[in-house]
């Protein structure tokens, strides 16, 4: 939770070790609130009595409310979003520090509508059983990541590879189709990638076999139908 404590310290003249010192505390406390480690929201009522009056301000002077942001299609801009099993009905939501729990099952129709019913998990820590989401959940949310989506994509077959693939598994001339744009990550909009390939036909019992085979070897490839296998090609062939 973002706060104003530092600001108002130093307006009101006073070091760290001077404020911990007036409120029977010390300077590590006074920095952890100040650099976000403590939640300055989550403290004691007593120490929040104790730091105000030594600040001369009010509790709501000190607090930063978050300021939610959207991109342009509306979608919550988040940090990351986890599965927690102590929340099992909800997402944990990471924004800027602050943790929110936003319900499953319901329809969302923009990031606004997640902000209206997500609330607030003020003493929220990650455990070893937390997972954060895959990519491809994120679609069913109202929600992107703030740094958004890296698609991963492979590279591209040789000439000299092709030649060996189309050797291996009999693949004619009449089993390969001319050179065609495909997307990788469609549902994740301006995110998705775009590349050349062609696409092969072979027996459907090896069509996996050779998809996994050339993503081994760091090559684009996808079993897109029965015995339909796109490989990514270079453009300028």
């Amino acid at each position: 939770m973002k706060n104003n404590l530092k600001e108002i310290r130093t307006q009101a003249g006073l070091t760290q070790e001077q404020l911990a010192e007036a409120m029977g505390t010390s300077k590590t406390y006074i920095s952890q609130l100040e650099n976000g480690t403590r939640n300055i929201d989550t403290i004691r009522q007593s120490t929040m009595q104790k730091l105000c009056g030594a600040l001369n301000c009010n509790p709501e002077d000190l607090i930063v409310p978050i300021e939610f942001k959207y991109d342009e299609d509306g979608k919550l801009i988040i940090d990351s979003a986890w599965h927690d099993p102590h929340f099992p009905t909800g997402y944990v939501l990471l924004i800027e520090g602050n943790a929110f729990l936003l319900p499953m099952g319901r329809n969302y129709n923009s990031g606004e509508d997640a902000v209206k019913i997500m609330r607030p998990l003020k003493f929220y820590s990650k455990d070893k059983n937390t997972q954060k989401i895959k990519n491809y959940e994120y679609p069913f949310i109202p929600c992107i990541p703030r740094d958004g989506f890296d698609i991963k994509l492979g590279r591209a077959i040789t000439i000299e590879e092709l030649k060996l693939i189309r050797e291996e598994y009999n693949i004619t001339d009449d089993d390969i189709s001319g050179r065609f744009e495909d997307v990788k990550g469609a549902i994740y909009g301006k995110y998705a990638k775009v590349y050349t390939c062609v696409q092969v036909r072979v027996d459907a019992t090896v069509a996996i076999d050779l998809e996994e085979k050339l993503n081994h070897m760091g090559i684009e490839a996808g079993n897109i139908a029965p015995g339909r296998v796109n490989i990514r090609v270079e453009t300028n062939e």
